[in-house]
């Protein structure tokens, strides 16, 4: 994809996507969808916790891993310290919103979507990596 090889591309959507995150996680009295599986409540938003910071924290590793030319433990250890200090604020601001309220388990689907992340776009990068070096051999 030709979104994907564009660093500052990917920093826009990045600061994008994490504006998107915390104008929604700031509406007031936001009602969060559910299904009812006999004894179990499953809140669908827990998946979208999940989405959301697989999303930021994949554009996050590309793009920085695009500036440098490769994945390093240095931009995957930045990567989970920022997911994990983004994802606890996010939740943690809706104290102060309306209607909102502190979930530790959506806090838990953030971070999950953290690694996740990570490891989507390591995967990503190296695949890419190979890609580039098969058509240089």
């Amino acid at each position: 994809m030709e979104i994907l090889n564009n660093s500052r591309l990917l920093k826009i959507l990045f600061w994008l996507w994490l504006a998107l995150i915390f104008i929604v996680s700031s509406i007031p009295y936001l009602s969060v969808p559910g299904f009812k599986f006999e004894i179990i409540l499953f809140r669908s938003d827990y998946i979208l916790h999940w989405f959301q910071y697989t999303v930021l924290i994949s554009l996050f590793v590309v793009w920085r891993s695009k500036i440098k030319s490769e994945f390093n433990r240095k931009i995957g250890f930045s990567a989970l310290l920022l997911g994990i200090i983004l994802a606890s604020i996010d939740e943690t601001h809706q104290i102060f919103i309306p209607g909102r309220h502190f979930n530790p388990i959506d806090m838990v689907y953030n971070y999950f979507g953290v690694f996740t992340g990570i490891f989507i776009a390591f995967l990503r990068i190296r695949k890419q990596k190979k890609v580039a070096e098969k058509s240089t051999s």
